[in-house]
């Protein structure tokens, strides 16, 4: 396997919702095993990355309710991510 086929994995068990952290974690463990903890967190960041753009092209609609976006995209991100509204 090369690295875009352990990515591949990463990202079928980190999808963009619904994510079951428990197997994530079992993934991530599991790859690292196999190609190392160091590369196996990069692809995990690489994910991250995208999911977050996925996130804000998803929302974009949704910023600019006031003067300051950073804490617009917060508000939105915790109401919407993690399920609290600040």
């Amino acid at each position: 396997m090369n690295e875009t086929d352990y990515y591949q994995i990463i990202k079928e068990n980190y999808p963009e919702e619904g994510t079951d952290y428990i197997k994530l974690f079992e993934v991530v463990k599991s790859v690292s095993d196999k190609i190392g903890m160091d590369k196996t967190l990069e692809l995990l960041g690489k994910r991250d990355e995208e999911r977050r753009i996925i996130w804000a092209n998803k929302n974009l609609t949704k910023f600019r309710r006031s003067e300051n976006i950073l804490d617009d995209v917060l508000k939105i991100f915790y109401k919407e991510c993690v399920g609290v509204e600040i």
